[in-house]
Order: structure tokens, then C-alpha cells, then sequence
């Protein structure tokens, strides 16, 4: 929770805020400044966010590396301690190539889904919402089959040098490389299946509690 809700949270306002700032009249977005809004909507949340995904990988692979953790704040302060504060954000870089650009598509094509919504009549508006729940997941999966590489280089680049352990990584580029050279291309993908299951859900509800609210709200 004390990730997923400033993330979304920033993820959504920023979006919101960069649309405005790109729209010249009254037409919709054209697809390309919809992947502009969404990817520097992207980038500005990663920037504030990031160190909690960092907090979260250590948390969650942490003992299986032989590394023990108390909790949250036990993170950041050994991390801290025995990295500096740049520990915080190792692995950020391939997080700015393919993490706002993932936020960019999945911004993008739920509103391109969205606007191709066929129109229904009042006694249907349960298939709208249904549609709207599809709109979200398909935008989120087709966002995480694409950026889905960099995010196991970030987390590889999250746990490398984990309490001034030798590190097995110079930068995203070297651990790159040692992926794919070392365990294949597919290793790039690992875990995907299971990300994609918990994607499709996860999105669909995000996008479509973010409507319901703004429409809640009147905005």
C-alpha cells in the first residue's frame, strides 16, 4: 500500500497534467501526444516513487540472497548505511527506458481502446463498464509485454552490491549483457507469465476506479 498509492496516484495526476499542457484545441490527443504525456508522467513519478520499488525488491528477494531485512525502514537504513543513498536507486536507469515508456503505452492504449468503446443503451451500460475493464487490462498487458525486459534488468540492478557485497553488475548495459549472454534471451523474460496474470487484473481495476472516481468527482 505505501507503494502501489502514491504511485498511481502520481501516475494518474501527472498524465492528467501533461495532456493539458500538450492539448493545442479542442480535438482529442493525437497517438503520439498521448505516449508523450504518458511517458513523462512516467518519468516524473519514477523519479519520486523509485526508491520504494527499490525497498520492495530488497524486501521480496532479500532472504532469498541471504540478506535479512525487520521491514521498511530497516530497508532504508541499511541501504543507506552500507551504500549510500544511491542504493536507493540502482537499476533506475533501464527504469527511464522502459518504465515510462510503459506507463506511456499503457496510458495511451486504454484511451485509444476506449474511444473505439461502441456506444450502448442505458440498459446495457453493465457492457460498458465490462468493456472498460478490458480496455485496461489489454492496455496494461500490451505495456508489460514490451518494457517487460527492462524490468528484470532493473531488478537484478536493484539487488546488485545488496550490503557492499561484490557487486555482479558495472551498470544496466554489463548486466544486460550478462544476461543474455549467460542464461539467453529468454532469461529476459522470467516471471513473465506470473506478471502477466497479476498485470491483467491490476490494470483493469486501476483504470477503471480511476474513471468511476473522476466521474464521481465531476471532473
Amino acid at each position: 500500500v505505501l507503494r502501489v498509492v502514491p504511485v498511481y496516484a502520481l501516475k494518474f495526476t501527472f498524465n492528467d497534467t501533461f495532456r493539458d499542457i500538450v492539448k493545442v484545441d479542442d480535438r482529442p490527443l493525437t497517438f503520439s501526444r498521448l505516449i508523450l504525456s504518458g511517458t513523462m508522467a512516467g518519468l516524473f513519478q519514477t523519479c519520486i516513487t523509485y526508491p520504494l520499488e527499490t525497498v520492495r525488491t530488497r524486501l521480496t528477494l532479500g532472504k532469498g540472497l541471504g540478506v535479512e531485512y525487520k521491514g521498511i525502514m530497516d530497508v532504508f537504513r541499511q541501504t543507506i548505511r552500507t551504500e549510500g543513498v544511491g542504493g536507493l536507486y540502482k537499476g533506475i536507469a533501464p527504469t527511464f527506458l522502459t518504465g515510462s515508456p510503459y506507463v506511456g503505452l499503457q496510458m495511451t492504449f486504454y484511451e485509444v481502446f476506449k474511444r473505439n468503446q461502441p456506444k450502448l443503451e442505458d440498459d446495457k451500460m453493465m457492457l460498458g463498464q465490462v468493456y472498460r475493464l478490458l480496455c485496461g487490462a489489454f492496455a496494461g498487458l500490451i505495456a508489460q509485454t514490451v518494457t517487460y525486459p527492462g524490468d528484470t534488468v532493473r531488478r537484478r540492478m536493484q539487488t546488485n552490491g545488496m550490503k557492499g557485497e561484490a557487486k555482479l553488475y558495472s551498470s544496466s548495459i554489463d548486466c544486460t549483457k550478462k544476461i543474455i549472454r549467460n542464461e539467453g534471451t529468454k532469461a529476459l523474460f522470467n516471471g513473465y507469465t506470473a506478471n502477466a496474470v497479476r498485470c491483467l487484473p491490476g490494470a483493469a481495476i486501476q483504470f477503471w476506479a480511476y474513471d468511476l472516481l473522476k466521474s464521481m468527482l465531476g471532473a
